[in-house]
């Protein structure tokens, strides 16, 4: 595991450069602290976003106001509750193993990984895989896991794809499989039957290509899950296609125009999904998005996958607007954020395409 520096400071927002910047108004509110308080996870100017909740310490504690949504003075611990210690004492790695040249026939299969501090990691079940695929590609790449909100439960997806044999990744993007794996956990050791759903195909486009890493957050706000990926798609039939007769060329058209893009969908139970919609759309392809969620506020990272940078943006919805941090990590993807247990302090994993270590290095910073 590589560890490297902390993250660049997040873009601060000002009265200036607060308009469209994360809320619907444009609209900033100012932090400020009286003696004897740290505000925790705010730039240097104390601008933030309406709806956000301040982490501070005082007197050695931490405390977390309710969502303030103009600007305050926090000046004592009646300000906010006190934060209880975290009862988690590890952490828990959802992955696969191979890729390319580090491939192996088992490496497209979910395995799992426990540290005591984030840095340092033991592979679970004498390094066999947890679960393993018998449907689509029987391959299994990009897991991630989410819990309940009322804790009870863990739905666990993946990617469906089996790149070992062949490793041809442009017919993956192209004409790959369109569906997700799930399980799901009241233990984390108990799993269900594997099951299957094509999300891809409820697309609406000339074609669908993949549906590559997805993730899901629990939306406060509609109540469900937002299921999230990356899907290459041609939106509609490129012009000129019927008028080739050769597969060739129109598969060299299809790939023309197409786009990696994020869609999204929601579920309630990870059986019943909502027709996707597009989520993420720029004018590079874009994979490999993460959301963290974290006191009020929405952290999104994303792979541009033609500069092959991780940018962050946030919000406090998960349907925006975004503001974009001045965040970018180069030659990287599979960005996975997460806070660390008992401090104030978060870390973000990204895969090194290149970046200077192999794996997953780890980035951490005091300020999302």
């Amino acid at each position: 595991m590589y560890e490297s520096a902390p993250i660049t400071e997040p873009l601060a927002l000002t009265p200036e450069n607060a308009a469209g910047a994360g809320t619907e108004t444009g609209d900033a509110i100012k932090i400020t602290a009286g003696a004897g308080v740290e505000l925790i996870n705010l730039p240097e100017n104390g601008y933030t976003l309406s709806g956000a909740r301040i982490r501070y310490t005082y007197e050695g504690k931490t405390y977390l106001t309710e969502p303030v949504t103009s600007s305050i003075n926090i000046t004592s611990a009646s300000d906010g509750t006190e934060v209880a210690d975290d009862e988690y004492s590890k952490y828990l790695f959802v992955h696969f193993t191979g890729n390319d040249g580090r491939q192996t026939e088992t490496g497209e299969q979910i395995y799992f990984s426990v540290s005591d501090d984030a840095i340092g990691w033991g592979r679970l079940n004498e390094n066999e895989p947890i679960l393993t695929s018998s449907m689509g590609t029987t391959g299994l790449r990009d897991p991630h896991i989410v819990r309940s909100p009322d804790g009870s439960k863990f739905y666990l997806i993946a990617t469906d794809l089996h790149i070992y044999d062949d490793r041809n990744w442009d017919a993956a993007q192209y004409k790959g499989s369109k569906k997700i794996m799930i399980w799901e956990s009241s233990d984390l050791v108990n799993w269900s039957e594997q099951r299957e759903y094509a999300i891809g195909e409820d697309i609406d486009a000339f074609n669908v290509g993949c549906v590559w890493a997805p993730e899901s957050i629990w939306d406060e706000e509609r109540r469900q899950y937002m299921v999230f990926w990356a899907s290459m798609v041609c939106p509609e039939k490129p012009e000129g296609y019927d008028d080739l007769t050769d597969e060739t060329e129109k598969y060299n058209l299809v790939k023309a125009n197409s786009k990696q893009r994020i869609y999204r969908s929601y579920t309630s139970d990870f059986v019943n999904f909502t027709k996707p919609e597009v989520y993420i759309e720029r004018e590079n392809h874009v994979i490999d998005t993460t959301i963290l969620y974290q006191d009020g506020i929405y952290y999104r990272y994303s792979k541009d996958e033609t500069t092959k940078r991780v940018g962050c943006e946030y919000s406090n919805s998960l349907d925006g607007p975004w503001t974009a941090t001045e965040l970018g990590i180069g030659n990287c993807e599979g960005p996975t954020a997460f806070k660390f247990n008992g401090v104030n302090k978060w870390g973000l994993f990204v895969d090194s395409l290149g970046a200077g270590w192999s794996g997953y290095g780890l980035q951490m910073t005091e300020n999302l």
